[in-house]
């Protein structure tokens, strides 16, 4: 649940470089004091916050003093103090007070209102992140704030790390499909440079769409587009299947890189060349570099083949790949390289001995092929099975 590693050790502020132990009430106190004293020539601002201290308006005094953050950096050595100790005010109130001011105080921090300190900053947004209760909503803001925060002073690295709890999380934070919807595009937002994990989190951010109406849909229309575009030019991405699966993709049907998608989801280099020849220069309108699709279309096409047959002739790849035969050698390379198949070449008989391969669609013929594999194995069980049932009768017989 901790992000970062554990949190670490809280002071209590009272006085400049003087840290020791109060009680909540009277570090509020002592808090008031000296944001007070950074507010120079305020002084109905120093006055309000002693009258709600007195009054015990915590909730009041606490975003009070999370409205003045920037005059805790013209103090740089107790700035991290002052904030660790509001951090652990706000996590003693309660329901949706927590929330209220966790989102004032990651919001507070992560203003443009403060100049540099963007590594202190945050640092303090991540240990409020960890202070937080686990499943409390508010830690839902604050990861929000993290994310922009990370992605606009390129401190991605620091959370890349966590991203494989972000599920978790939305699930435990009991979540909105609306929240999970703005949590997915804001870490699709700042990883767009990152193109798998863009992939990942656009993806998930376009699947919550799913079930919505044409309008909705429309609206998202370029940003699918945009995906899918992506998925296509990355010479590394190969399953495209998810994507034909979401109704923001599937209302692209129609368009020319819908088509492509289709065709690179099913690894048919002869379709592919038919495409082509129907659409002369369409990759080039559509931004796409014709021989990293050309080469992207015989790996998938040649993943598809060992998919079929774990023995393959030279002569036929060459036929399905539309290339010399002199070049298989490269190709089975190129297709293991990626991880697409695991397989080894008969240089001498001229075949590709397949032990493993990765199709990367799984739409109607694959189903109809497993069904007649399984029928195969089922017919091969049953005339062992007559066999040994025989067997048996022959033995009782002479017995």
């Amino acid at each position: 649940g901790g992000l970062l590693g554990p949190n670490p050790p809280v002071h209590v502020f009272t006085a400049m470089n003087a840290f020791i132990e109060l009680s909540d009430t009277d570090q509020l106190s002592e808090l008031a004091k000296f944001a007070s004293s950074l507010v120079k020539g305020n002084d109905k601002f120093a006055a309000s916050l002693a009258e709600k201290v007195k009054a015990n308006q915590t909730s009041d005094v606490l975003l009070a003093l999370i409205e003045v953050a920037p005059a805790y950096f013209t103090t740089p050595k107790d700035a991290e103090s002052v904030f660790f100790n509001i951090s652990r005010l706000v996590c003693h109130q309660h329901g949706d007070e927590v929330v209220r001011l966790s989102k004032a105080f990651s919001e507070a921090l992560a203003s443009d209102s403060i100049k540099g300190a963007e590594q202190s900053r945050f640092k303090i947004l991540v240990t409020h992140f960890n202070s937080l209760d686990r499943s409390s909503i508010a830690r839902f803001f604050v990861f929000l704030t993290i994310i922009k925060f990370a992605g606009k002073f390129d401190l991605l690295d620091s959370i890349i790390s966590q991203l494989s709890n972000v599920s978790a999380w939305l699930q435990s934070w009991s979540a909105s499909p609306a929240q999970k919807r703005e949590f997915y595009q804001a870490l699709a937002l700042v990883l767009q440079k990152r193109t798998k994990l863009f992939v990942e989190y656009q993806s998930k951010y376009l699947a919550t769409f799913n079930g919505e109406s044409a309008d909705q849909l429309k609206a998202v229309a370029p940003e699918a587009q945009a995906l899918v575009a992506t998925v296509i030019s990355d010479p590394d991405m190969f399953e495209v299947s998810s994507l034909l699966g979401l109704d923001a993709v599937k209302q692209l049907s129609g368009s020319s890189v819908f088509g492509l998608l289709q065709l690179i989801g099913n690894g048919d280099m002869a379709a592919y060349t038919t495409w082509e020849a129907a659409h002369k220069g369409e990759l080039k309108t559509l931004g796409f570099n014709e021989d990293a699709v050309s080469r992207k279309m015989r790996l998938l096409t040649l993943s598809a083949l060992c998919a079929k047959s774990p023995v393959l002739d030279f002569s036929a790849i060459a036929a399905a790949l539309k290339v010399p035969v002199d070049e298989i050698e490269s190709w089975v390379i190129a297709v293991i390289k990626v991880g697409l198949v695991e397989a080894k070449l008969d240089e001498l008989n001229e075949k590709l001995i397949v032990s493993r391969s990765t199709h990367t669609d799984f739409g109607l013929a694959q189903w109809q092929e497993l069904q007649t594999r399984l029928q195969a194995w089922s017919s091969n069980i049953a005339e062992v099975q007559q066999v040994l049932d025989n067997a048996r009768a022959q033995i009782t017989r002479s017995s």
